[in-house]
């Protein structure tokens, strides 16, 4: 039996409602974490003791004594004959990142722990970390706080994982912190077909590739004929590399890499004619070309090799390593030897531990993956997969062969196989893709990997969701475009006419940046400083301004003068001018008598040294009405009172 395992829940407010143990007849049937996702997967027997919500969180003390805490996203409930079931799948609570925004953030030769800083500035989050990493520079606009953290990673070339700490039933501190890996080399030598029994194995060649074309950051941009500006990345067209003393013969102005040995082992070509190279992409942070190219050549030391996986349980783990399970680590690097891969060039070579479902209730059920390629442990892809999934399989936990056989059984995929074969056919046949894989249990992938043609890219469509990529990094398709039922989500749109009802955003923003509208706060600015409305309702004209009810207008603008003047106008005859001069004076200017109207009840008190005229007369005349009493001036003069 299993040792003691708690399971704490808590409500929204993180308030710990109930302890939950495998030894106090809590019905706990199943609590299995993925280590490579973050997730959890709770199956419990209600006994209507407990309520849990969507909300809610549950945590726990990992094999290492750190606690977990995941926020419950979605429930199963499933009636059986014991009463209800309730299958529980949660996510850490590292994911509130991606609900965090970094707006606009920049430093120059910062330290990985800076930058990591600045983005969970804000945030329940704060870094952790004591190794310097070196320094980069980097400028993050409008991406949450879980990309930016990604973006690190790649960067400096680290891992991140998350720290809670839980003081008095609550968590007290979060943190992120920053390690040069996951897991550690360890002494394990894995053998198919000799202490590999029990284990499945899978080799996946789709993905070979013998040349990489290689681009780094995004400098300058290019303007195409009729078309708008788009980003020029760097590219190695520039470098040369030429035998003994270089890794391969690189011609000066190609743009990419290739390996001769994989050509003549995965090239395309019949008989013995030469073969052909398989091209891919990747794409690095990086500015020196240089670097790029000599990125770009170690990515294809590991891709111009098939992927190869070992899922093995831990039952067949504790038959061959010392301590078994308690042993291995996510990120861990064992040696593998499997003469069955000799066809490939690699019956020995290093794979890593990328995935631990680990079952914390029955321990000997534990998944384990390795692998000879690296994973993006937090790729978009792996997310939305995650949220579409359904719960781990429910073998051993309660006889279902009614739910199996019930109106609501699985549908037997292989009546669909003559379907997927016509669309994928379809699809292949437009020209678009140059290929088409259905993946088991969870959709379709196309792939154009040919970085010259026009339809560059891949589209993932999955059970509810699609996703698009038009770029690669380091090999892996950058996935930035997705949607499901509930809409559309992309990084970046670009469209030639955008027609639609309503458009909910935060911000809009020209290619300069001059001018923008928040819609949040209902400020703007057109053409720099031409025209502003700050967020407290300021507005800033710098130009002519006019405004125009009916008949009547009124501007403001420079006169003949050279001076800032009201303007008064009707049906587009001036009728006079208000202004001032650089000494305070003000001015009243018109072509015909002014008559200045006083209301009943009001008085007006003129006070004045000297009245002067724009034209250059000194003094003024005309006639000034205060209530029923009508004053007369002549060259400024008071010659009546009537």
């Amino acid at each position: 039996m299993a040792s003691e395992f708690t399971l704490y829940a808590f409500d929204r407010s993180e308030q710990l409602i109930a302890t939950l143990s495998n030894q106090t007849g809590a019905n706990l049937l199943s609590v299995v974490h993925s280590e490579q996702l973050n997730t959890l997967s709770v199956t419990l027997q209600y006994s209507g003791r407990l309520s849990l919500f969507s909300g809610y969180y549950l945590g726990f003390y990992d094999t290492d004594d750190f606690f977990q805490l995941f926020e419950i996203k979605r429930m199963e409930e499933v009636q059986n004959g014991d009463g209800m079931a309730v299958e529980v799948y949660a996510e850490h609570v590292v994911y509130e990142l991606l609900s965090e925004m970094v707006v606009d953030f920049t430093l120059q030769n910062a330290t990985a722990d800076d930058v990591v800083d600045g983005i969970l500035s804000g945030t329940r989050w704060t870094c952790n970390s004591s190794q310097n990493f070196g320094t980069h520079t980097v400028d993050l606009t409008y991406k949450n706080a879980l990309s930016c953290l990604n973006q690190v990673q790649e960067m400096w070339g680290l891992c991140y994982r998350p720290r809670l700490i839980l003081e008095d039933n609550r968590v007290t501190e979060r943190h992120i912190e920053l390690l040069p890996r996951l897991g550690a080399d360890v002494n394990y030598r894995f053998e198919w077909g000799k202490n590999l029994l029990e284990v499945e194995r899978v080799t996946d060649s789709r993905n070979i590739v013998t040349a990489l074309y290689g681009r780094g950051k995004t400098l300058t941009l290019k303007q195409l004929d009729g078309q708008p500006s788009r980003g020029q990345r760097v590219d190695f067209g520039e470098v040369q590399w030429s035998k003994p003393g270089d890794p391969a013969d690189k011609p000066l102005g190609q743009l990419w890499v290739g390996d001769e040995e994989a050509r003549e082992a995965y090239g395309y070509g019949q008989g013995s004619e030469q073969k052909r190279h398989r091209f891919g992409s990747v794409t690095f942070d990086l500015e020196d070309p240089a670097d790029v190219l000599q990125a770009t050549w170690q990515a294809l030391q590991e891709k111009k090799y098939p992927k190869v996986s070992y899922h093995l349980r831990a039952v067949e783990l504790e038959r061959i390593v010392p301590n078994g399970l308690r042993s291995i680590r996510l990120g861990d690097t064992v040696q593998v030897l499997d003469q069955g891969l000799l066809l490939y060039g690699m019956t020995e070579f290093t794979a890593q531990v990328v995935d631990l479902e680990r079952d914390y209730l029955s321990p000997i059920n534990t998944r384990i993956t390795l692998s000879n390629q690296d994973v993006d442990l937090e790729s978009i892809l792996s997310q939305l997969g995650r949220q579409q999934d359904r719960m781990l399989e429910k073998e051993s936990v309660w006889d279902d062969t009614a739910l199996r056989n019930g109106p609501d059984a699985p549908v037997d995929t292989s009546r669909l196989e003559g379907s997927i074969d016509l669309l994928t056919n379809q699809l292949v046949a437009s020209g678009a893709f140059q290929s088409v894989t259905p993946l088991e249990g969870k959709g379709i992938l196309l792939e154009n990997t040919d970085p010259s043609s026009s339809d560059y890219g891949a589209l993932y469509l999955g059970p509810g969701f699609l996703a698009v990529a038009s770029d690669q990094v380091d090999g892996e398709w950058r996935w930035r475009t997705f949607g499901t039922g509930r809409g559309f989500t992309a990084d970046e749109l670009v469209t030639g006419t955008l027609d639609a009802a309503l458009v909910k955003t935060g911000r809009l923003q020209s290619v300069n940046g001059e001018t923008w509208i928040d819609l949040a706060s209902g400020s703007f600015a057109f053409g720099g400083d031409k025209l502003a409305l700050s967020a407290s309702g300021d507005l800033q004209v710098n130009g002519f301004l006019s405004a125009k009810a009916g008949e009547q207008e009124i501007s403001v603008t420079a006169d003949s003068y050279g001076m800032a003047a009201i303007t008064f106008l009707q049906k587009g005859n001036e009728l006079g001018s208000l202004f001032t001069d650089e000494d305070y004076k003000f001015y009243i200017c018109s072509g015909q008598d002014m008559v200045l109207n006083v209301p009943t009840g009001y008085s007006l008190r003129l006070m004045v040294e000297d009245l002067f005229a724009p034209n250059g007369r000194r003094g003024y005349t005309g006639a000034i009405d205060v209530g029923d009493k009508r004053l007369s001036f002549s060259c400024g003069i008071l010659y009546n009172v009537s």
